[in-house]
């Protein structure tokens, strides 16, 4: 008779086990999915850069590495940088990158893009002035 109930009990507690199994390896799995998506989002946001463009890594670490791309790699990429007077070259991880910045163009892009919404509104400024008087003569 125990016997008959051990093996009912033991089919619950698998059973049980079984159902919490996923809801216990869930987020460890989701952690590392997301990880690999971002090194992958890094890597290629790098690999369409190419060499010789200036960038700005934040790493997981809290330090920062301005520099140019060098060398990319399946694994690393490498940042040549200058460090206590002297030129260096920094193997970087895709791992490591919390935060990736492309440094060449930001603040010319902005500028020319104001000057063309500056002069759009002054020519509608213009054309809205012209109408007026046209329309009261």
């Amino acid at each position: 008779m125990f016997s008959k109930y051990s093996s009912f009990i033991f089919s619950w507690l698998m059973v049980g086990a079984l159902a919490i199994t996923p809801l216990v390896t869930s987020p460890t799995l989701a952690a590392a999915t997301k990880q690999e998506a971002q090194e992958a989002k890094h890597k290629k946001r790098i690999v369409e850069w190419g060499t010789n463009k200036n960038v700005s890594v934040k790493l997981k670490s809290g330090s920062k590495v301005e520099g140019r791309i060098t060398e990319i790699k399946d694994a690393i990429f490498s940042v040549q940088l200058l460090e206590n007077g002297q030129v260096i070259n920094r193997d970087i991880s895709y791992s490591e990158i919390n935060k990736l910045l492309g440094k060449d163009g930001g603040k010319v892009g902005k500028v020319i893009g104001y000057s063309a919404l500056g002069v759009l509104a002054g020519v509608g400024i213009f054309t809205l002035v012209m109408v007026a008087v046209w329309a009261n003569n």
